[in-house]
């Protein structure tokens, strides 16, 4: 019974493996390469990106809503493959442009990015959806998002490791992106395969019908998801940040600019060993409790992180593997959470709204990585800091890199204390 429940999770699992393949190319390669190797001017890039970035987090409620609708007429793993078309044409043409120009790149660029966000969140929703159908109890719904969480870590470790290794290989970044688009094909179509073997035991849905209003905002009338969301909030703000300033970090605080990708592969391997210990954790202590300890664990890290000089490597090695490892509790257990939350929702005969919920939370995940570049970059820069300027007010960013992120998690912490987490038939 233990190897099939296994092996049921890997199934599940192991699409979450071409999804952060696609996912991480496209935040840290795109400007780099439509900026340095095609010729766009940067801030024309990163125009694009912002409004690439809007979009896809706009659509995200509405593809929730519209997938719960049309999962009453298709399985959601019929819309997974509606989906996937999208996603594989999008990220072949985003690093494969067949134009000249640097305003036809602009608008290659533009289209390329709105297939595959397009793409992406239609089949990441209902993934994530379809993960909290197949949970019957509460454990299964941490063990699922585990494996999802392990499975999305090692595509983001492959995404950093393999791009790298082909532009090597053929002395072009350009060559290697295009070969690794092209090369995540089969990971994609092998993982849809074995995920494609998972039985989905889904839920008979009510027939009452609602107006597209009213099951938009229907996720806002719950109480308790609205609790989670806030601690979702601030956590994943608390996270962004110092994901977002990593490399500055290293660059100008440290002086170790030739390290920087080792230290976020050590940060992700971290994440990804620790998940099972979380899983573990979850079900001998509670999700409530071990979800406040990664949280401490990630406060612990981040505080010695601002008192780190430069060429401090080694102990910023062991910080990138504990709040790593604290990492591993936010991957892990919100989402287990937030399957509890709906399943109870759904038992209480209330309209299936699965995607509908995963859509907000996807939405609210975009929205931070967005706050976090809108809000930490421009307060940077009106302390004085430039990165890579000797006379820059590096303290800023050391504060920004450590001290924020510390008052954002014990923020979460607090607001956690007051989320209800319900002991009930879904608890083992």
């Amino acid at each position: 019974m233990a190897n099939g429940i296994k092996d049921f999770n890997v199934r599940y699992g192991v699409l979450a493996l071409p999804i952060a393949m696609v996912a991480l190319p496209i935040y840290i390669y795109i400007p780099k390469f439509y900026g340095h190797e095609l010729g766009i001017p940067i801030e024309v890039v990163g125009l694009i990106l912002l409004c690439m970035r809007i979009f896809d987090a706009a659509q995200d409620p509405f593809i929730g809503f519209l997938s719960d609708k049309q999962s009453r007429k298709f399985t959601r793993k019929r819309i997974i493959l509606i989906g996937s078309p999208f996603l594989i044409i999008g990220f072949l043409a985003i690093f494969n442009p067949l134009t000249a120009s640097s305003s036809g790149h602009a608008v290659w660029l533009s289209i390329s990015l709105i297939v595959v966000y397009f793409g992406l969140s239609v089949v990441y929703i209902n993934y994530l959806a379809i993960g909290t159908e197949l949970g019957q109890s509460s454990h299964e719904h941490t063990e699922i998002a585990g494996s999802r969480a392990f499975f999305g870590v090692t595509g983001i470790i492959l995404a950093l490791i393999i791009p790298e290794a082909l532009s090597s290989q053929f002395n072009s970044q350009a060559q290697g992106l295009s070969v690794f688009s092209t090369a995540f094909l089969p990971f994609f179509l092998i993982s849809l395969l074995i995920f494609s073997r998972v039985n989905c035991r889904t839920a008979v849905v009510a027939s009452e019908k609602r107006r597209v209003f009213s099951q938009l905002v229907a996720p806002f009338l719950n109480t308790r998801f609205k609790k989670l969301l806030i601690v979702f909030i601030f956590s994943g703000l608390a996270n962004a940040i110092p994901g977002l300033l990593i490399l500055f970090f290293v660059e100008d605080i440290l002086q170790s600019k030739e390290l920087s990708w080792l230290f976020v592969l050590i940060y992700f391997l971290s994440s990804g060993l620790a998940i099972p210990l979380w899983t573990y954790m979850a079900k001998r202590f509670g999700k409530k409790l071990t979800w406040q300890i990664g949280m401490g664990l990630a406060i612990f890290s981040f505080f010695w992180a601002f008192f780190l000089e430069p060429h401090q490597t080694i102990i910023f090695a062991l910080i990138c593997v504990i709040s790593g490892t604290a990492n591993g509790s936010d991957l892990t257990i919100p989402f287990s959470i937030l399957s509890d939350q709906i399943k109870q929702d759904n038992s209480k005969l209330i309209p299936q709204t699965n995607a509908g919920y995963f859509g907000v939370w996807q939405f609210v995940e975009k929205t931070n990585l967005g706050i976090a570049a809108g809000l930490s970059l421009p307060i940077l820069g009106l302390l004085n800091y430039q990165p890579g300027e000797l006379n820059s007010n590096r303290d800023a960013l050391q504060l920004m890199y450590a001290i924020v992120p510390c008052v954002l998690k014990f923020s979460a912490m607090v607001c956690l204390i007051a989320l209800k987490i319900e002991k009930n038939n879904y608890e083992n």
